[in-house]
């Protein structure tokens, strides 16, 4: 993709100011159901409406048949590489093409994979990138966008100017908090007193991150760039480890990582009731462990969104455990936590 770099305060801001650079307000956007949160609070930010839009269960990106039935009705697409593996991204590039709907690629689980010899960000109209907690490179904050056609890439340094300094960044992470605690209490069938407050403290979150980057965090951003190939390497090492150890457990289902993926963080689907007392109790123990995403759509008022059926993204809901592997896991903790979760699953 031949466009500037645009530098923004968070991978929030990118996304709003994609959007914006798009043309797409007061419209409906595609957008996988399962999906952080800040990405729908980018789309409700700009006016828009999501379409959550079922996933496959290979790779766990937007399936591009559940795509096309909708295409018609959206200005806009935001395919989310999820979980480090790069989604069928050729397959909805060609959709968007085919009925001039723009294309966002959101990176931000994913920097530095590859598809078939090209990088991920290479595909789509807009492509975004974050460098907030816990992301591929995790930088403490900062993101990224970057068009391919000169006049998206005219808007984007237009609204760039706009922008000053975040007016409350801990918003976002007093959303954070309160998502984790809505959903480790009440997801997916009690949340419904909860759902008429969710929808605005999106919306409060997304509109007091919104700003510019200090210079001193861009210079850091690209100067952590240099080592994405070490650190993509090491994922993938750590991530081949977990499946020596996990691979052959009649209870572990290991989603495999296409060629090519870095790793997010190391997927395993359990049945639901078994990966609900192994997330519990190792959530009560302070272990590094979660389930993200699940479908996001318990958390919203149903007159809020729009969705396909999604049957695949309550499949994923239902059973996904993530493992740490990033560069502050140690080889010994990912063999603790691979060894104690055959343990545990062996004895119930």
């Amino acid at each position: 993709m031949a466009g500037e770099e645009h530098f923004f305060a968070n991978g929030t801001t990118a996304l709003v100011g994609s959007l914006v650079a798009l043309g797409c307000r007061e419209s409906a956007v595609a957008v996988p159901a399962t999906v952080c949160p800040s990405v729908v609070a980018a789309i409700y930010a700009t006016g828009n409406r999501p379409l959550f839009v079922d996933i496959e269960r290979e790779r766990f990106g937007l399936c591009p048949d559940e795509l096309a039935s909708v295409l018609d009705r959206v200005s806009c697409v935001i395919a989310v590489h999820a979980l480090g593996n790069p989604c069928r991204i050729a397959a909805l590039q060609k959709l968007c093409n085919g009925r001039g709907v723009a294309l966002i690629e959101d990176c931000a689980q994913a920097e530095g994979a590859q598809l078939d010899g090209r990088s991920v960000g290479d595909f789509g109209d807009v492509a975004i990138f974050s460098y907030g907690a816990g992301k591929i490179l995790s930088l403490g904050g900062g993101g990224v966008a970057r068009a391919r056609a000169a006049d998206v890439d005219r808007e984007l340094a237009s609204f760039a100017a706009t922008l000053s300094a975040p007016q409350d960044e801990g918003c976002a992470e007093e959303l954070a908090h309160l998502y984790k605690h809505l959903y480790n209490c009440f997801y997916p069938d009690r949340l419904t007193p909860h759902r008429s407050s969710f929808r605005p403290k999106l919306e409060r979150a997304a509109a007091q991150a919104l700003g510019r980057i200090e210079a001193a965090q861009r210079e850091h951003i690209v100067q952590d760039r240099a080592s994405l190939a070490l650190i993509a390497s090491e994922r993938q090492r750590k991530a081949h480890r977990y499946a020596e150890i996990l691979g052959d457990h009649r209870r572990v289902v290991v989603p495999p990582f296409v060629t090519g993926s870095v790793p997010w963080r190391f997927n395993v689907w359990l049945e639901p009731v078994l990966r609900d007392r192994v997330l519990r109790a190792w959530l009560a123990e302070g272990r590094n462990v979660s389930s993200w995403y699940p479908d996001i759509t318990p958390f919203l008022e149903p007159q809020d969104f729009d969705r396909t059926t999604l049957e695949n993204s309550r499949w994923l809901s239902r059973g996904i455990l993530n493992l740490w592997l990033d560069p502050l896991t140690s080889d010994q903790e990912i063999e603790e936590t691979a060894l104690r979760l055959r343990a545990s699953l062996d004895s119930m």
